[in-house]
């Protein structure tokens, strides 16, 4: 889920990247009716895996189809394994992720830290070079935040990402 959510994020708003995960939780996800309200859970690799790239570009996903597409197909072929990147030490697990086609290294960086809490990493997209350029003169943000936070890295960006986003626009 944390995987094809941030691909989706790719070069996209909140509330897009909501949209588009709701229509593909819509569009294969199980149906489950909760007081009155109806939802749908988010698909199985093997769900999305069965879907064609127009039915996945059908939700708003755009160029990202093929990227989600062989995401959920390296899951259930083996070729990613969630319990091996778990083990894994940081290094091994982001060159592992690297591997697959369509994620780099900010959608690796956020994979690892929100789902496999792998919180020496710092996620840098435009938001976060902003902000570690102008209060710490950073030219390189992630080399930076990750030397400057150490094992607590992740929890630093999302604290600088939420101030600059919310408090300082």
């Amino acid at each position: 889920e944390t995987l094809i959510s941030f691909i989706i994020s790719q070069r996209s708003s909140i509330p897009k990247i909501k949209s588009c995960v709701n229509k593909l939780c819509e569009l294969c996800g199980e149906r489950i009716t909760f007081e009155g309200r109806t939802y749908y859970s988010f698909p199985t690799p093997q769900k999305v895996s069965m879907l064609s790239e127009d039915d996945i570009r059908s939700t708003g996903v755009g160029y990202r189809a093929p990227y989600i597409l062989r995401a959920a197909q390296a899951m259930i072929n083996g070729e990613l394994d969630e319990k091996l990147l778990d083990m894994s030490d940081t290094p091994s697990a982001r060159k592992k992720l690297l591997s697959l086609y369509g994620v780099g290294d900010k959608v690796c960086d956020c994979v690892l830290l929100f789902s496999l809490g792998k919180y020496d990493l710092f996620p840098s997209d435009v938001w976060i070079k902003s902000v570690m350029q102008e209060e710490f003169d950073a030219t390189d943000a992630k080399a930076l935040g990750e030397s400057q936070f150490g094992s607590y890295s992740g929890f630093a960006q999302q604290y600088l990402f939420y101030w600059r986003k919310y408090n300082n626009a």
